[in-house]
């Protein structure tokens, strides 16, 4: 716990300085993928029309990633346990192979998702539905929050 304190800490600490949505998914995916426990991050956005990112910044439709991960959009849940190996290589494409279970995290704000967050880890039972995720669902809400107060200021400049 007292890692996963840490690490959430840093994470609030670097999120509070990110001046764009590039920089909230980068800070996110580099500040959570440093945790011990963690073998691989990456945060998906949903594309939005204002929304303005770096081209390295994973979007994708709503519909998609919906269809794809309804578990996570029916709870508005962290959701844990294993995917099909099709899942698992399109959320972690550097990993092949190697993620044996996950976590996945809807980055809200006010009910909607703004984006997924996936962990992996390649013990089998890492990421499993007896997890706790109490800290997990704690993170997708402040990356919730800041990520919806750029797009915000996003929409704001192009008024």
């Amino acid at each position: 716990n007292d890692q996963l304190f840490d690490t959430t800490r840093n994470l609030v600490l670097a999120l509070l300085r990110a001046d764009n949505v590039t920089e909230v998914a980068s800070v996110t995916q580099d500040q959570l993928a440093n945790h011990a426990n963690i073998d691989a991050c990456e945060i998906i956005l949903v594309e939005h029309p204002q929304l303005n990112s770096a081209p390295s910044t994973r979007t994708e439709s709503l519909a998609t990633l919906r269809k794809d991960f309804a578990d996570v959009f029916r709870l508005k849940r962290t959701h844990c346990g294993a995917l099909s190996r099709e899942q698992v290589d399109y959320l972690f494409p550097g990993h092949a192979g190697s993620i044996r279970s996950t976590a996945l995290c809807p980055v809200m704000n006010n009910s909607e998702v703004l984006a997924l967050l996936a962990f992996g880890n390649q013990e089998d039972n890492y990421f499993n539905v007896n997890l706790d995720t109490l800290f997990l669902d704690f993170i997708g809400r402040v990356v919730g929050a800041v990520l919806d107060r750029q797009l915000a200021a996003q929409e704001k400049e192009s008024a």
